[in-house]
């Protein structure tokens, strides 16, 4: 009897201490959880709160309004190239020639500041001349015959001048602009009819001999300059894209659109190689394949844009001229013939199938 009460109180004795021990371990249980999350938790906002080690900005410059495919698509070129480089890269969009001419902040590029600038081919002809034909008027005639010149072994060579003799990084050359045309007041139909106008144009001999061409006197300015210059007479007339006619409000200043199309402009974004080489190799290939991706990208909207700003530019006022390209055509020839350029442009025709 006694040794059946001795095990009942040494029953109940455990039961009791294990009672009192049951909600000692389960308080240790759940700090010890509520450590692990706050650590877990640390380790995500830390993880969260890091910031790249070095982060690299690129100015991306262009003489384009805000409201232009071109611009547009640069911001979200810089959209794309900050997310996917993780922050390592701070990308700033300056439109409207606000940093500068295109002429003076290619210079500065080379030097190594770091700025990636918006150019053309007749631009580029300053350090390789042949590159002039590239920019030529009436040399290509549509977006899909610019794409067929870069894929030539002559293109090849023009971008490897650039970069070991110039030290200029040329990125793909595929952001199109649409066709240009002259805007003037009054109506013009052949090369005679714009003989003694004063026509804004870009910079570069491909640019100057294009407008000479059409018959027209070419004055090199800043586009941010033209509507005022067309405004207080300063010159008499402009050639461009209709939707920088649109976004300039040339419609304001200038009463007929001839549409001479003789620029299908297509641009390329350049930088130093001095700076180009500070980036680490795999920005390197994230900002070039970008830019390659939104060109692509611009371009389509440009070709889209371009026949609404034409039906804008003729909803504001405007005339639109049509005229039979074929003697601009024959004038444009003089030009080829005076730059040396005749030989190259049917060297080029013959590698693209034209």
């Amino acid at each position: 009897m006694k040794k059946q009460m001795r095990v009942l109180l040494a029953i109940g004795l455990a039961a009791a201490m294990m009672a009192e021990k049951a909600p000692a371990e389960t308080e240790k249980q759940t700090e010890k959880t509520q450590e692990q999350e706050q650590t877990n938790s640390t380790k995500e906002t830390t993880a969260a709160d890091k910031k790249p080690d070095k982060v690299y900005t690129v100015k991306i410059s262009t003489q384009n309004s805000e409201t232009t495919p071109m611009v547009q698509s640069m911001h979200q070129l810089a959209d794309s190239l900050e997310e996917k480089s993780g922050g390592r890269l701070n990308v700033e969009v300056y439109p409207s020639g606000v940093l500068g001419s295109d002429e003076d902040l290619i210079e500065q590029a080379m030097q190594g500041v770091n700025v990636v600038v918006l150019t053309d081919a007749s631009r580029m002809s300053n350090y390789v001349p042949d590159m002039a034909v590239f920019g030529m008027s009436y040399f290509i005639d549509n977006y899909d015959e610019a794409l067929a010149v870069t894929k030539t072994d002559i293109y090849a060579e023009w971008t490897r001048a650039l970069s070991e003799e110039n030290g200029i990084h040329l990125f793909s050359f595929n952001w199109f602009a649409g066709p240009r045309y002259s805007f003037i007041n009054k109506e013009a139909k052949v090369p005679a009819d714009f003989k003694g106008i004063r026509m804004r144009t870009g910079g570069g001999s491909a640019y100057f001999e294009g407008v000479t061409g059409l018959g027209a006197t070419p004055v090199n300015m800043p586009l941010n300059e033209t509507y005022s210059a067309l405004s207080s007479k300063a010159i008499d007339g402009c050639e461009g894209t209709a939707i920088a006619a649109v976004s300039n409000r040339y419609f304001e200043v200038c009463s007929h659109c001839v549409l001479t199309e003789h620029f299908q402009l297509i641009n390329g974004l350049m930088c130093g190689e001095e700076w180009f080489k500070t980036l680490p190799e795999d920005l390197q290939e994230l900002i070039s394949s970008e830019i390659e991706a939104y060109g692509i990208v611009e371009s389509k909207m440009a070709q889209e844009e371009t026949q609404k700003a034409l039906e804008e530019l003729k909803n504001q006022g405007m005339t639109l001229v049509e005229i039979d390209k074929t003697p601009f055509i024959e004038a444009s020839n003089a030009g080829y013939e005076k730059l040396g350029l005749s030989e190259l442009r049917k060297e080029i025709y013959t590698q693209i199938g034209k």
